[in-house]
């Protein structure tokens, strides 16, 4: 794989169950990694219901990566201030070289 496709920034979440200030559990994101990456926007047919009544378009991506043996579809990715929930990982030709993830969008990091 070249790595001048590789010229994005992605970071890579977990959500991890925690003890919150009242003695109970949440879940919060802890960063896993942060990887160069190439990235390409889908078309997607699926929409979402807005508040308002309205349609809003579901937003993909395919996030491609030098392979790695942590990352699977329980994570999420951060881009640019969004957050995308992973669909589904591919070790294209099990190669173990690189891994092509498919992503929708889900919503802004505050």
């Amino acid at each position: 794989m070249r790595a001048g496709r590789l010229k994005k920034r992605i970071t890579f979440q977990m959500q991890q169950l925690t003890k919150d200030s009242g003695g109970g559990s949440t879940y919060a994101s802890a960063d896993v990694c942060t990887v160069s990456a190439g990235v390409k926007n889908l078309p997607s047919d699926e929409k979402r219901q807005t508040s308002h009544g309205g349609e809003q378009p579901i937003a993909k991506a395919e996030f491609t990566v030098r392979y790695r043996r942590d990352i699977d579809s329980t994570m999420r990715i951060v881009y640019k201030g969004n957050i995308f929930n992973i669909i589904h990982v591919n070790n294209v030709n099990e190669d173990n070289e690189k891994l092509v993830i498919t992503a929708q969008a889900g919503s802004e990091v505050a």
